[in-house]
């Protein structure tokens, strides 16, 4: 009789398909033959030097992808905000911008490594595209403010 496997849903590694109870962590299994796991479920192996090593990304939720673009807009807006000593003064601190896009740059490029590093390339590769469209979004208004601010 021909053994089928299939991987622990909590750390990764090739157990018998029979198991209830992953050997190498003592976490419950759900059954799950191995010929049912899609090829979107099955490891990552990433090859570095000698060492090779299985990773597996998170999947992620349509609600979890919402609190990340509601984190990251307020992330941004609180940058905005600790420019800005009042709501009137946007306007001269978007002409004086000073280190603003660098603080932006430093923020966003931190949090799309940690979720590249959480979530994987292609959840990473969603947020950019949406990033694209968020920080032109700002643009727009950081000029809006900046042409209003010229006409005072």
């Amino acid at each position: 009789m021909k053994m089928t496997y299939k991987y622990c849903q909590n750390c990764g590694k090739e157990i018998p398909s029979n198991a209830k109870f992953c050997p190498y962590c003592d976490k419950a299994q759900m059954i799950k033959s191995a010929k049912k796991i899609s090829a979107k479920d099955q490891p990552r192996i990433q090859v570095n030097g000698d060492q090779i090593m299985i990773t597996r990304h998170r999947r992620i939720s349509p609600f979890n992808m919402k609190v990340i673009t509601l984190i990251t807009v307020m992330m941004d807006v609180i940058v905005m905000v600790l420019f800005s000593s009042s709501w009137e003064t946007i306007a001269s601190n978007v002409r004086n911008i000073g280190s603003l896009p660098v603080v932006i740059y430093i923020i966003f490029t931190l949090w799309t490594s940690w979720i590249e590093y959480y979530f994987g390339e292609k959840m990473s590769k969603r947020y950019n595209d949406l990033m694209l469209w968020f920080i032109g979004i700002m643009a727009l208004v950081a000029f809006a403010f900046l042409v209003a601010g010229t006409m005072i």
